[in-house]
C-alpha cells in the first residue's frame, strides 16, 4: 500500500473510532474498540509516525489521546 492509502486508511478508522470504547463495560464492545486500537496504531507505524499521519489521528483525537 502507498503512504497516501494508509493515510486513508487511517483516517477512516479514526473517524469511526470509539476513543472511549475500551473503557465500556460490555466486552463486546471493548473488545472491538481494542482491536481497533491496535489497527490504528499499526498504521501510524507503518506510516513512521510522520506529521500527516499524527495530523490526522489528532484531527479526530480527543484532548487526552492526542499524540
Amino acid at each position: 500500500m502507498t503512504n497516501s492509502e494508509l493515510l486513508k486508511q487511517l483516517e477512516d478508522e479514526c473517524r469511526t473510532y470509539d476513543f472511549f470504547g475500551e473503557f465500556s463495560d460490555d466486552f463486546r464492545v471493548w473488545q472491538t474498540s481494542f482491536r481497533r486500537s491496535i489497527l490504528i496504531n499499526s498504521l501510524l507505524k507503518k506510516l513512521d509516525y510522520n506529521g500527516d499521519a499524527i495530523e490526522v489521528y489528532n484531527r479526530y483525537a480527543p484532548d487526552e489521546y492526542k499524540l
